[in-house]
């Protein structure tokens, strides 16, 4: 496997110079693309936009937060010190 894949993320010219990528473009130049090879008219889409909004504890323990955060949380309910960490 070249060395180039060694788990950093490229930037989009790196990618292009080495042959990662075809061009460089945005989510709708990449949707004009697609609409175009499948013989689609844009006229003819709707794009919908899911959103799932969460509540307070659903974001603190989501696998989003870091763990630091809910040790922090965790320690507090149990009535740990916060200044002793």
């Amino acid at each position: 496997m070249p060395e180039i894949f060694d788990g950093r993320p490229f930037s989009a010219d790196f990618a292009l110079k080495n042959h990662l990528i075809d061009e460089i473009g945005t989510f709708y130049d990449a949707l004009d693309y697609l609409l175009g090879k499948a013989g689609v008219e844009e006229k003819d889409i709707k794009l919908q936009q899911n959103v799932e909004k969460k509540g307070l504890l659903s974001k603190l323990f989501s696998l989003e937060v870091d763990n630091s955060l809910v040790n922090v949380l965790a320690d507090y309910l149990a009535g740990k010190s916060l200044s002793s960490r």
